[in-house]
């Protein structure tokens, strides 16, 4: 089978982890990689042999797909040039632009004809896929990211991009549910810590706590049934299942160990696939556009902060 030519903007942390992946891929050919500082590609050429663009343009016609990587300030640099081009997009981060913005995207890469796939790495994660097979009408739902200060103290971005993926994930469990009410706390002028509480219409209702000031790193999700409580751990890979039986009162539980996979794996599969196969990519730009609805709102009003829980 004919491999993807793909290539890489972006080397730092995020787009080493493409490059590790991509190395061991039979679906891809990595053909090349581009960044605005030569020499973070030093070291990268000494243990690949990988080769350097130091033309994006030039890097864009060598290849069938782009994975691009850079800082999110610097995506649409890129973004509006590679769509033109025809070549398929993989987003290493989900884009942070006003709505209209996001509907121009999507309005020009469907006249393309290209799949663009938003990175939502937590979505391919084996706890998120085996957690969406054990809900079934969820009551409540808890999700809680801490990120130690450490590594976020240089991603400003990073409490929208998580409260951005986190929202996903909410929709991805509640399904076709629509949302009645938003209400959130903001403790931080500067988003330091945001607890966001959803209510939908058909009686779920939801948690999102993410804080940026942790001294190490969590997250789970908790979801509430009528007989059930699942809480599945994403960094220990485990889930855990606590069921009310019928003929007892005490609660029985159940531990599901996860084996090890690659998320990034998986999401690259899913990317290759939509492009060979010409189907709906996974986090399409389409599917990307609710949550930004909701979370665009609602970043509108914590800068205002004219509501609070």
């Amino acid at each position: 089978m004919k491999k993807l030519k793909v290539a890489i903007i972006g080397i730092g942390n995020l787009g080493m982890q493409y490059i590790i992946r991509l190395q061991y891929n039979k679906l891809f050919e990595l053909v090349g990689v581009n960044d605005k500082h030569p020499e973070h590609y030093e070291d990268l050429k000494e243990e690949s042999g990988i080769n350097f663009y130091e033309n994006a343009d030039e890097l864009t016609d060598a290849c069938d797909a782009l994975i691009i990587c850079t800082p999110t300030h610097a995506i649409n640099k890129y973004l509006f040039d590679v769509i033109k081009s025809g070549k398929h997009i993989l987003l290493g981060k989900p884009i942070l632009n006003d709505l209209p913005d996001i509907l121009y995207i999507n309005d020009i890469a469907r006249e393309s004809g290209i799949k663009m796939q938003i990175s939502m790495v937590d979505s391919f994660n084996p706890v998120f896929s085996t957690l969406k097979t054990m809900v079934e009408e969820p009551m409540f739902v808890e999700i809680r990211r801490n990120t130690s200060f450490e590594s976020s103290k240089n991603n400003p971005n990073i409490i929208k991009e998580s409260l951005l993926k986190d929202i996903c994930l909410l929709l991805e469990l509640c399904k076709a549910s629509n949302i009645q009410k938003i209400r959130y706390n903001n403790l931080y002028e500067k988003l330091d810590f945001v607890q966001v509480r959803i209510e939908f219409d058909n009686g779920t209702s939801a948690h999102i706590s993410i804080n940026k000031l942790s001294n190490q790193k969590s997250f789970t999700v908790q979801v509430y049934q009528a007989n059930k409580n699942i809480i599945a751990n994403f960094l220990n890979r485990r889930i855990n299942t606590f069921t009310k039986s019928d003929n007892q009162q005490h609660v029985l539980e159940n531990n599901i160990e996860l084996s090890e996979t690659e998320a990034i794996e998986e999401e690259l599969n899913a990317f290759a696939s939509s492009i060979l196969n010409d189907t709906d990519c996974k986090n399409s730009i389409a599917d990307f556009y609710r949550a930004t609805a909701i979370t665009y709102d609602l970043l509108k009003k914590i800068d205002i902060l004219e509501i609070s829980i």
